[in-house]
């Protein structure tokens, strides 16, 4: 029997069945976006949620609305979990 033949198909995350997806880019903690997306993701879930945003985002007096985070949320969180992770981290500085 061919590999793979009459077995299931691995979980799709996000797009659409037979999208391609490109392959999750590897951490590297030497990496700056890398180093930045650790900073962020406070909690060390491996994602980065809208109040960690907002705090990584946060430079001094400078304060970023929740509205104004919600939105980069949104426009970034290409599964809509609600959370952006280090792929969707990276979309956010190209």
């Amino acid at each position: 029997q061919p590999q793979g033949y009459g077995q299931q198909p691995p979980p799709q995350q996000g797009g659409y069945p037979g999208q391609y997806q490109p392959p999750a880019p590897q951490m590297n903690p030497n990496d700056p976006v890398h180093a930045m997306f650790m900073h962020a993701d406070r909690d060390r879930s491996g994602k980065v949620n809208a109040q960690e945003l907002q705090s990584a985002l946060s430079h001094g007096s400078l304060q970023f609305k929740m509205s104004v985070v919600e939105r980069m949320m949104r426009m970034f969180d290409r599964d809509n979990s609600g959370q952006i992770s280090f792929q969707e981290f990276i979309q956010l500085h190209q």
